[in-house]
């Protein structure tokens, strides 16, 4: 039922946005093409959004066990939306180069760099909790603890 939800929300803000802007940009840029966000895909691939989400969400919460296991600060709990999105992406593309066991490894290894990601750079910016659910992004995950660590070789932190 929450995946009708989003995929509807998304549809309609899509739907919205687009011919919003496109009227807008046509005026600035004639003939431009609107360039999309990767929740566009998600209506149409919502079996791979769905194995994404849970099999990302997996991977963090095996991810928190180990973490805990092993006496690191634990994230609380994988962020959702940053699980949802990034797993699901993952999984698209995995399925499209993969198939379903590429979509799987994908997420898979998505929900661990997220949860190890954020456990790395607890150290570079304290145990502030809420920042974490916003600095959650997959992206910022992997880097932020590389860029934290050149950053540590430098003097500057």
């Amino acid at each position: 039922m929450w995946i009708t939800v989003i995929i509807t929300g998304v549809r309609m803000m899509l739907s919205e946005i687009i011919a919003a802007f496109h009227g807008i940009a046509n005026k600035i840029i004639p003939n431009s093409v609107p360039g999309l966000d990767i929740p566009l895909l998600f209506p149409n691939y919502p079996n791979s959004v769905i194995l994404g989400f849970l099999t990302s969400l997996i991977a963090g919460l095996l991810g928190m066990m180990v973490l805990g296991l092993l006496n690191y600060p634990v994230v609380v709990f994988p962020a959702l939306i940053p699980t949802f999105f990034t797993g699901a992406v993952t999984a698209i593309f995995g399925n499209a180069h993969g198939g379903r066991r590429g979509a799987i490894i994908g997420s898979f290894v998505n929900g661990l760099i997220l949860i190890f990601g954020q456990a790395l750079l607890l150290p570079m910016i304290g145990t502030y909790a809420p920042i974490m659910r916003i600095l959650s992004e997959t992206d910022y995950s992997f880097y932020g603890p590389i860029l934290g660590w050149i950053l540590k070789l430098f003097g500057g932190m």
